[in-house]
């Protein structure tokens, strides 16, 4: 039976999923904000790269959400998306300071999407590590 689990919103896998949920919307708000030359912010390169995988992060974050929410968990996808996307974030927040090394810093709107990358890497390593209850 699927019931409300509104202790959820209050645990901390709760407010790692929240914090996962709202720096993704960030990063894909900074990132897309220069559409140039009808280019999405999904083309080709680092940035289209981090952008792409940061679209795909929110949308799984807002399903596992929702279903924890409704009290449907599944520990072992989790464990498997919280190590998926530590390693992802990683590669991305090397693209993202590989990106601002080349760039010299002429553009500084790319300087908050890769702290809140890195943000998100972090948050995805604290929630694998409380799935293998080691946090």
């Amino acid at each position: 039976m699927v019931k409300l689990d509104t202790n959820y919103l209050t645990t901390r896998r709760g407010l790692i999923r929240i914090a996962l949920i709202v720096c993704g919307f960030a990063v894909c708000t900074l990132l897309c904000n220069d559409w140039y030359g009808g280019k999405s912010c999904f083309n080709e390169g680092r940035l289209g790269g981090v952008s792409g995988a940061n679209f795909i992060a929110v949308v799984v974050n807002i399903v596992f959400f929702v279903l924890a929410f409704l009290s449907i968990t599944n520990y072992s996808f989790e464990r498997l998306w919280a190590l998926i996307g530590a390693i992802v974030f990683a590669i991305c927040a090397a693209f993202m300071i590989w990106y601002i090394i080349e760039d010299g810093l002429k553009n500084n709107v790319t300087l908050l999407p890769t702290a809140l990358v890195v943000v998100e890497f972090l948050l995805f390593v604290w929630d694998w590590q409380i799935l293998r209850g080691e946090a």
